[in-house]
């Protein structure tokens, strides 16, 4: 099969790329993609590489027209929830304008192609209630938040009137090698970088995430849409996990004797419970990596990559 996937540069994009193209399938990277990450896809056997912002140009129309890939999933879009705040403008042209802009070529050039959507858990902000099911009330508490919503939304549109297949896959806290941002990284960094003989990080401790290692969620993806699925998914381990456990787990990695500290007060766009129905998603597909054994080596390659340079997998 022949594969487009945005937002290449990205984490999730570029694992994806590495993941389809190490099964055999064609895989065209698009996005904004830096020399040293368009080298570290090319080690890959890409079929090509493209640097393009994503809009609705003659450009984007051609690669469509050259290509016509069999799915497009798209990883593009904004990837911060605090930045979103501070640039809410910057989010929605990143999100929500490059989401209509491939439906959009999609739908002019290549109708047959299959839409795989990365939305978020950002979606159900602070849930009323738990676990969280597919069918939870909406009701997102950030911009960026908000700008998945909307983006679920045009592509319900496009399903509806268009008839474009679609899925749509709401990711939890996806984590793994070559991620360089979010609280892994961050405590990572607390633990072996920072000065200070404690480590400080918003909260009780209590919060609960789900946490997904990115070996799980691309064989996911890919398992899906082998299967012709169709819909809205919850992605996520099943699990759900304090934060308190987490910085724990991480300080044992390190042999840290740093005391870890939670200031109390939550950070802007933070929900404070996550607990993930995932009955849906399991009826093909079960996680293999746990959360020890995929903290252990994310600790081991920031020890080895993650502070310098660009990332790689």
């Amino acid at each position: 099969m022949k594969f487009l996937i945005t937002g290449a540069g990205g984490f999730i994009g570029q694992h994806l790329c590495a993941y389809f193209s190490q099964l055999g399938h064609e895989v065209i990277a698009l996005g904004r993609i830096s020399q040293a990450n368009e080298l570290l896809l090319n080690q890959h056997a890409i079929l090509k590489v493209i640097n393009l912002d994503i809009k609705l140009n003659d450009q984007l129309v051609h690669v469509f027209n050259e290509y016509k890939p069999d799915v497009c999933i798209h990883c593009a879009g904004g990837a911060s929830v605090k930045e979103s705040f501070q640039s809410p403008s910057k989010d929605y042209y990143d999100t929500v304008e490059s989401c209509f802009s491939i439906l959009e070529a999609i739908r002019q050039i290549s109708n047959s192609t299959v839409f795989v959507y990365l939305s978020s858990a950002a979606v159900y902000g602070n849930p009323a209630s738990l676990p969280i099911i597919e069918s939870s009330p909406i009701r997102p508490i950030s911009p960026y938040g908000y700008n998945k919503m909307i983006c679920e939304k045009i592509v319900e549109e496009y399903t509806t009137i268009y008839g474009i297949q679609s899925l749509i896959f709401r990711i939890f806290s996806v984590y793994g090698n070559g991620l360089k941002k979010q609280i892994l990284f961050d405590l990572c960094n607390k633990f072996t970088n920072d000065e200070n003989d404690y480590v400080e990080l918003f909260g009780t401790g209590k919060e609960t995430r789900d946490f997904i290692h990115i070996n799980d969620l691309v064989k996911c993806i890919e398992l899906f849409v082998s299967n012709k699925e169709i819909g809205i998914f919850n992605l996520a381990s099943g699990i759900h996990t304090e934060i308190a456990k987490l910085a724990s787990v991480i300080k044992k990695e390190f042999k840290s004797d740093k005391e870890i500290i939670f200031k109390g007060n939550s950070r802007l766009g933070d929900p404070d419970f996550w607990e993930v129905d995932t009955r849906l998603i399991s009826k093909g597909f079960s996680p293999e990596v746990s959360l020890d054994e995929g903290v252990a080596s994310y600790c081991k390659w920031f020890m080895e990559k993650g502070g310098h340079g660009e990332w790689g997998i």
